[in-house]
Parts: C-alpha cells; sequence; structure tokens
C-alpha cells in the first residue's frame, strides 16, 4: 500500500469521499502552537475553518491503515475538506459484529496451561499489552487465567457525521459501520436472540477484562 494512495468511501453512492491518512507530526504541532501563541489564537481559528490546511501542517502523509487522522474530500461539485480523528474500540474479533463465541483464539494450549473454555485454532495477542498475572487461586484470577488467550481485537475507526466507518483488513478500506436499520433486523429477531441476556462465557469474560482493566490502571 502506497503513502499517497487516495481511497474511496461510500463509492457509487450520494456520500462519496475520498480519503487520505495522516499520521500526527510532533515539531509540526509545536510550530503550529507557537503560530497560534504568536497570532493570539488567530490561526487556531484559521485552521478550524480549514481542514485541509489544518492536516497538512500538524501532519506527514501516512498510509489509511495507520492513519491517525484521515482527511476526507467529497467527489461533489462542492469539493468540501473534512477531517476526523481515527480512535480504536475493541472487540471480540476482526470486526465490530463478530460475537464471542466466534472469535479466533489460539492453538491449544499445553496441558500445563489453563485452558481455553472455546475451541481455538489460532491464539491473538493481549490487546492491552499485559502479561496475565499467575492466579493466586482466587475467583478474579482464575478468571483472568481461563480467558488470558481471549482477548478483544483493537478495531481503528473514526466517525464523520454521527457515522462510524471502521477499518477491514478485507477491504484494505475503512468500512461503514450500519446500524439495526440498515441491516433491516427486525424486532423479533432482536427479542429472540437478545432477550435471555448474557450468557455465562460472555459474563465470565467481561468480569475478566473488566478486572484486567481495572489493575493495569491501579
Amino acid at each position: 500500500m502506497e503513502k499517497g494512495e487516495l481511497k474511496i468511501l461510500n463509492k457509487g453512492e450520494e456520500e462519496e469521499m475520498e480519503l487520505q491518512g495522516y499520521r500526527l507530526c510532533r515539531w509540526r504541532l509545536a510550530l503550529v502552537g507557537f503560530g497560534v501563541l504568536c497570532t493570539g489564537g488567530f490561526l487556531l481559528l484559521l485552521l478550524y475553518w480549514l481542514p485541509e490546511w489544518c492536516v497538512k501542517s500538524t501532519c506527514t502523509r501516512t498510509t489509511a491503515h495507520d492513519a491517525e487522522v484521515v482527511l476526507l474530500r467529497s467527489t461533489d461539485e462542492f469539493r468540501r475538506w473534512f477531517l476526523a480523528r481515527v480512535r480504536v474500540m475493541l472487540a471480540p474479533g476482526s470486526n465490530p459484529f463478530h460475537s464471542l463465541e466466534t472469535q479466533t483464539t489460539s492453538p491449544p494450549s499445553s496441558p500445563s496451561s489453563p485452558s481455553c473454555p472455546f475451541s481455538s485454532p489460532s491464539s491473538p495477542s493481549l490487546a492491552n499489552g499485559h502479561t496475565p498475572h499467575p492466579s493466586d487461586g482466587s475467583p478474579a484470577q482464575e478468571l483472568i487465567s481461563r480467558f488470558s488467550d481471549y482477548q478483544p481485537t483493537q478495531i481503528r475507526y473514526f466517525t464523520f457525521h454521527s457515522t462510524k466507518y471502521y477499518w477491514d483488513d478485507g477491504m484494505q478500506n475503512f468500512k461503514l459501520l450500519n446500524g439495526l436499520e440498515d441491516l433491516e433486523v427486525s424486532c423479533s429477531t432482536v427479542h429472540s436472540e437478545h432477550s435471555a441476556g448474557l450468557t455465562r462465557n460472555q459474563q465470565e469474560y467481561r468480569s475478566s477484562t473488566l478486572f484486567t482493566s481495572s489493575s493495569s490502571s491501579a
């Protein structure tokens, strides 16, 4: 993938846009900050109204996959510029729609290691970068050990006009995150699939994830 490659969002649709990826540059940010001080804030106001100038004066070009900021341009006759900050959400699989039971996990553990409650052909690394603590026999530590090879995946996304676009590795592009109305899910389907609440595996997994996050921030 080339750094200068242009991505197309919503291709062929009314809201079709061109997308370019950028990464924040510290020395450019410092220069802009100095300029804002020297102009009494006028430069900041100018960059607010000119997204293209704002991005190009504070960032360097990179691939869409590694972007921290995306610069968008409509393909209609107005050719308007927009910017959006790329953020990260946690999901059980490679996209936000994957459920806990369908996540791809790691190869079967050795007899001496804690077993995963699900079948697991492959194992991702921990999303938060922390190594699970050895179990000391407490219920919380047992949960962490049980789900040590079953961690969320980081999904990169940005929000534009109250709509989320997430990075799809298969498409190598950002993809619209559809809502229930777009997916045409009926009320009866939602009720039949979710009226029972979380499964026991989901409850235990969320408990272990929450405990791990609390321990890391402490």
